[in-house]
């Protein structure tokens, strides 16, 4: 389990071979995938923005605008 799986409350619920999730089970593996997911586009946001490769200012304000960019792109959603 990496850390990203540890945060985010672990693995999603397996089901067993030949049998169905309940509903329980299946309403945590969908919370658990939107959550994930929020996670996922913020991430590949920011591998895609050449903002930190060209940016010139300080590391300190590097990091707070590192942190903003997850948290506007799940405001605009």
């Amino acid at each position: 389990m990496d850390n990203n799986e540890t945060a985010a409350g672990g693995r999603g619920c397996k089901r067993r071979k030949g049998r169905r999730l309940d509903t329980r089970k299946k309403l945590f593996n969908q919370a658990h995938a939107k959550v994930r997911a929020l996670g996922e586009r913020g991430a590949a946001t920011l591998k895609s923005r050449h903002i930190l490769r060209k940016a010139r200012c300080s590391p300190s304000r590097m990091t707070i605008i590192v942190q903003a960019i997850p948290t506007l792109h799940h405001q605009a959603r």
